[in-house]
């Protein structure tokens, strides 16, 4: 089951590639989404604006999952294996096309900066340790 700040970071990490939110037949994708080290004003009105409807019928684009059943425990978050962005997936079970990565030509890119969540600067440096002792080569982005 995802947690709201799971489904929180899931849609700022996807906002920031240009992948919206459809809700009743409006389409939601708050740029900027990060704003001096913290979520912007303008993603902080979207997330109260979906979270007003309930998470119902809110669906990431190029997903079939609602938000409000990513919430349920049937659900959980985890990385895509091939853009290592979050993907919704059914617990116990594979879905290919999980990802809206599937379907973008342009994603992923991997000279550009990966998106990110708000983090302080001790958790940030705390990850590229970690990978640093596990031998993974992959660029961490802050």
């Amino acid at each position: 089951m995802a947690s709201l700040q799971q489904v929180q970071q899931y849609l700022a990490l996807w906002f920031q590639v240009g992948q919206g939110i459809i809700a009743d037949d409006k389409t939601y994708c708050p740029q900027p989404v990060l704003a001096q080290g913290q979520y912007s004003p303008e993603f902080q009105q979207c997330w109260e604006a979906l979270k007003s409807l309930g998470f119902e019928n809110c669906y990431l684009d190029g997903t079939v999952i609602s938000l409000e059943e990513l919430l349920s425990p049937a659900w959980e978050i985890t990385d895509c294996a091939r853009c290592l962005m979050p993907v919704a997936l059914p617990i116990g079970q594979v879905l290919s096309n999980a990802c809206p990565c599937s379907d973008s030509p342009t994603w992923p890119n991997f000279d550009l900066p990966m998106p990110h969540v708000p983090k302080g600067a001790n958790a940030s440096l705390q990850r590229i340790c970690d990978r640093i002792a596990a031998g993974d080569r992959r660029r961490d982005f802050v």
